[in-house]
């Protein structure tokens, strides 16, 4: 779906009004980059550019004023003539060579502004549209065209300079002799013949960008550090290189086969151009011939004509930078329409959670899925609780926990703190008031302080903040064995020290310490990179933190599916197929004698626990 419709609506006003809107917001979008990053190059080149193109016109005029003066054997004027030339020859490369510094500068300063915008979009959309292909195959696109939106702001001032000269060229063809402007006419058929064939290789670039993505995708997790290493010990490398190479060479010859009836049409163009060429050019001669002209109309012409030709060949590269300007901003604007919509402006998060968070009649299906992952969820999380979510793998633990961070919309339904929904908070608002550490934690191969600071930016440089973060997670000791403390690089790929995994978790779980006072903290399977007793451990320190921050009425929500971790929560809710099938404390789930009670049994035996306790002993270990 385009942002402008109505390109697609018949009528010739539509079309054209389309057109015309699709222009106005590129190059309005080119001039706010312009503004914004590199003001003082973007004027300078809008000066100096056509000035250097309008005095390329004007030197076809002096060459007629030199050879009409030498004919009348007015070598004084000639030789005047000739030095006024050969100056506006010098400053017309002087404007030139001044203007591509100029945009050289205006390009590298929108580039990096661009850049910074798209990440923007990714970092700002919901997890829902980050995994809709739809929203994926349009931010394939952009990131393909992203270099043609950053020379936005250049072809710009380019237009502007071509319309300029185009003017120039008309005003002298029209002094020449009217008819002359029929040149122009022709001209124009290679430029209508590129901006049709540019439409129809954005169509094809469109169609394989799927699997463009596709391919990108298999060659980003084969270069990966554990995609690589699985690849060299299973012996797969020669069956993924096999399928990335089908997916590329598919989609290139797809856009070549659409570049090639753009290529015909084009050269059509131009042979039509050539013949009208040839043709003004003969008769400005037979006219010289019969008096009708001096020579110098006759040089006049054929410059004008060659310039023309020059003209033509510049607007046929700009139409199509225009037109591929056109599609990667329809993209932009697409991806940042899909960003926007329902963001609300509405009220803020609570400054402490009274009565706590409430699902009602949730459903969740991921974008271009039939299965719901969750299904009629009804639950409610007490302020100042602990909750357990537990379950088998695939029962939608973790998209529950998304969904009360606010990172997933419901396809229905609503998730509301303290009574007010989610969806109605400002954009931002409720998430600065969570808290989170996942099971996939990045591994940001920072500083050892910037990779635990990033969970608060604003505490980033407050040492102690860092400190104490550390010690919440049990990590204290990693800034204490290297000399560098807080400052230790991290990564080996940069020369630093790489943590294990379970290190790697720990910097994780400081990192969701950061956050001040937050209402809601998510842990999804924080010990999965840690072992029977450290993952007890740990409990006891989420569970202790939880009850410090239970006076703000702050949830926290630990998501397992080892279910002796679950036993100190509140609440236990256990899932299966997308429902809440049981809901309740570790003691009255055990009793209950259900699915819980089942699957916690197989689970003490399965990591050789006691098989045998009885109820009251359950009892006090959830107490």
């Amino acid at each position: 779906m385009s942002v402008f419709p109505a390109v697609r609506c018949p009528g010739g006003v539509l079309r054209a009004f389309a057109a015309w809107a699709r222009g106005a917001a590129a190059f309005r979008l080119a001039l706010e980059l312009a503004l914004t990053s590199a003001r003082a190059a973007f004027f300078r080149d809008l000066l100096l550019e056509p000035l250097g193109l309008l005095l390329s016109v004007l030197t076809g005029v002096g060459l007629k004023l030199i050879l009409d003066a030498l004919s009348r054997d007015q070598g004084g004027w000639a030789l005047g003539w000739a030095l006024g030339w050969g100056a506006s020859i010098g400053l017309m490369f002087l404007l030139q060579g001044s203007a591509a510094r100029a945009r050289m500068r205006l390009d590298e300063s929108v580039r990096i502004a661009l850049e910074a915008r798209v990440t923007r979009v990714a970092l700002d959309s919901d997890l829902g549209l980050l995994e809709s292909p739809a929203f994926l195959d349009r931010l394939e696109l952009l990131r393909q065209h992203k270099d043609r939106l950053g020379r936005g702001p250049g072809l710009l001032v380019l237009t502007v300079s071509l319309l300029l000269r185009f003017a120039v060229t008309v005003a002298l063809l029209t002094v020449m002799n009217p008819l002359l402007l029929l040149l122009l006419l022709v001209a124009w058929i290679p430029a209508a013949t590129a901006v049709h064939g540019a439409r129809r290789a954005a169509e094809a670039e469109r169609a394989v960008a799927s699997r463009l993505r596709r391919a990108r995708s298999l060659l980003e997790a084969a270069t990966g550090r554990a995609g690589l290493s699985e690849l060299q010990a299973s012996g797969a490398g020669a069956w993924l290189e096999e399928r990335y190479l089908c997916e590329v060479t598919g989609a290139g010859r797809e856009i070549e086969r659409a570049r090639l009836r753009a290529l015909a049409l084009t050269l059509l163009g131009w042979t039509l151009f050539g013949l009208g060429f040839t043709a003004a050019v003969g008769w400005m001669v037979a006219r010289a011939a019969r008096g009708e002209a001096t020579v110098g109309d006759v040089v006049l012409v054929v410059f004008l004509a060659a310039l023309t030709w020059s003209q033509m060949i510049n607007a046929v590269g700009a139409v199509s930078e225009v037109a591929a300007l056109f599609k990667a901003t329809d993209h932009l604007c697409w991806l940042e329409k899909q960003r926007r919509a329902g963001k609300p402006s509405g009220c803020g998060a609570p400054r402490r959670l009274r009565r706590g968070i409430r699902l009602q009649d949730v459903h969740f299906r991921y974008p271009g899925q039939e299965r719901e992952v969750l299904a009629g969820l009804n639950l409610c999380l007490p302020a100042g609780s602990v909750v357990a979510l537990v379950g088998e793998n695939g029962a939608g633990k973790s998209t529950l926990a998304w969904l009360l961070l606010g990172l997933y919309q419901p396809t229905s339904g609503r998730v509301l703190a303290d009574d007010v929904a989610l969806l109605e908070m400002r954009e931002g608002d409720w998430q600065s008031r969570c808290s989170v550490v996942l099971q996939d934690a990045a591994r940001w191969e920072l500083t050892l302080g910037e990779a635990v600071g990033v969970g608060h930016l604003r505490r980033l440089k407050e040492a102690g903040r860092l400190r104490a973060a550390l010690a919440s997670a049990g990590a204290a000791q990693l800034e204490a064995k290297h000399p560098q403390g807080l400052r230790q690089q991290l990564g080996r790929a940069w020369g630093g020290w790489e943590p294990s995994g379970g290190q790697w978790q720990k910097l994780a779980l400081a990192r969701g310490a950061m956050r001040d006072r937050p209402l809601l903290y998510v842990f999804d399977e924080p010990a999965s990179a840690l072992d029977l007793e450290a993952e007890a451990l740990l409990n006891r320190r989420l569970v202790a933190r939880a009850r410090r921050c239970a006076r703000e009425g702050a949830v926290t929500v630990l998501v397992t599916h080892r279910l002796c971790g679950a036993s100190g929560a509140d609440l236990i809710v256990l899932l299966h197929a997308g429902r809440a099938v049981e809901i309740g404390s570790h003691a009255r789930l055990l009793a209950q004698g259900g699915r819980y009670a089942e699957l916690f049994r197989l689970q003490r035996r399965a990591h050789g626990l006691e098989e045998q306790r009885d109820l009251e002993t359950a009892e006090a270990e959830a107490k």
